[in-house]
């Protein structure tokens, strides 16, 4: 086990964790206006995909779980707001960018 297992594990399970929160809030809030039942379904998916990464290693399970994550994400905010959140997607980005580049290193 090395030093990029380590910070992969930890970022993962912290990131993983909240999507499944913010997926499952949304999921039980879905009748409230504003609140799209499938953008949530997606998060809590996406979330279970990146914290279950950790057993297998597997870039493609990170990326699929890190994309639907971010469509939801964005399909939030358009649903919300209408509109997108650059600054919110941009720290997403860079979150997803490590995520990535600490599984690839964690091999």
């Amino acid at each position: 086990m090395n030093i990029y297992f380590i910070i992969f594990t930890i970022i993962s399970i912290i990131y993983g964790a909240s999507s499944i929160f913010a997926g499952g809030v949304a999921i039980i809030n879905n009748k409230k206006p504003g609140i799209n039942i499938w953008s949530g379904v997606l998060m809590f998916l996406g979330g279970i995909l990146v914290t279950t990464a950790l057993m297998t290693k597997s870039i493609f399970i990170v990326l699929i779980g890190l994309t639907s994550i971010h469509v939801s994400a964005i399909s939030n905010g358009i649903k919300m707001y209408g509109k997108i959140n650059i600054g919110h997607h941009l720290v997403r980005l860079i979150i997803s960018i490590i995520i990535v580049v600490l599984c690839i290193l964690a091999k």
